[in-house]
This record gives C-alpha cells, sequence and structure tokens, in this order.
C-alpha cells in the first residue's frame, strides 16, 4: 500500500514523485530510442539493399570491380552489424529509459553500457577500414557521435538519488 490515510479522508502518497526535470529527460530518451530502433531497422536494411546492389553490379563488371567487392562486402557487413546493434541497444535503453521514469535504479544501469556500445562498435569499426592517415578524423567524429549519449547518461546520473 503506497497511501497512508489520514483522519479526514485526504491520503499521502508515500511513494517518491518524478522530478519535471527526470520526466523531460525520460522523455526525450523515449523519443530519441525510439528513432534509434527505427534508424536500425533502416541500417540494416540497407544494408542488405546494397549488398545486393554492389554484387549485381559487380557481376556485369570488369576484373577490378570483383576484387573490391570483398571491401565492398566487409564494409555492408559492418554496417549491417552497426544496424543490428543500433536497434538492441536502443530497445534496451527504452527499457531502462521506462524503468527509470518508474523510478527504479535499475534503468540506469541497463541504460548506461547499451547507449556506449553502438559508439564503441562505431569508432572501432571506422578505425578498422581507414587508413592510418585519417585515422584522427575518425576518433573526432566518433567523439562527437558519444556526446549526446555521454549527455544523456550525465543527466539521468544526477537524478539517480530520485530513484530506488
Amino acid at each position: 500500500m503506497d497511501e497512508l490515510q489520514l483522519d479526514d479522508d485526504r491520503s499521502i502518497d508515500l511513494e517518491k514523485e518524478r522530478s519535471s526535470f527526470l520526466t523531460v529527460i525520460c522523455i526525450l530518451s523515449f523519443v530519441g530510442n525510439g528513432l534509434g530502433i527505427a534508424q536500425g531497422f533502416l541500417v540494416f536494411s540497407l544494408a542488405g539493399f546494397y549488398s545486393r546492389m554492389f554484387h549485381s553490379v559487380a557481376a556485369v563488371g570488369q576484373g577490378t570491380l570483383k576484387s573490391q567487392m570483398r571491401t565492398v562486402d566487409s564494409v555492408i557487413n559492418a554496417v549491417s552489424w552497426f544496424g543490428i546493434i543500433v536497434l538492441l541497444s536502443s530497445i534496451v535503453c527504452l527499457i531502462g529509459a521506462i524503468l527509470m521514469w518508474r523510478l527504479k535504479k535499475i534503468g540506469y544501469m541497463l541504460y548506461v553500457p547499451f547507449q556506449m556500445i553502438p559508439v564503441i562498435y562505431f569508432v572501432f569499426s571506422l578505425l578498422s577500414f581507414i587508413p592510418a592517415e585519417g585515422q584522427g578524423v575518425a576518433l573526432m567524429f566518433g567523439f562527437f557521435y558519444s556526446l549526446l549519449p555521454l549527455a544523456f547518461i550525465v543527466l539521468f546520473g544526477i537524478q539517480l538519488k530520485q530513484m530506488k
């Protein structure tokens, strides 16, 4: 029972109330992770489309194009995995945000690693395909790609004192 009955038929809710700031970042997280789920489906679907397209072009192409298909295949494979990782991570982060909406700390523990897994995979896959002289740009791009997830991790972390 989460309510305390008073003599004059009023009740006091004993459960903590969610702050408006936590409400706002939860709603933003719901929207962002919903878009992440859509992005994951889209990236995975487009990777399959591009794979079929490049293979049909390579089938009618000359030797140079056929020899480059190994590189194209490995890039498309990495993009497919990125789509799957974004999809699954967004689903888990959405579950974490729902739990934090309900003021459960376990939601934060789910949210943090799954918010960073796509960023880490993205940076390492970029580094594996870019020559050494361009890897500084890849790391800088990865840094900017990680700013929003890190901001939400910090914002939710500040609100942990409200959760149980």
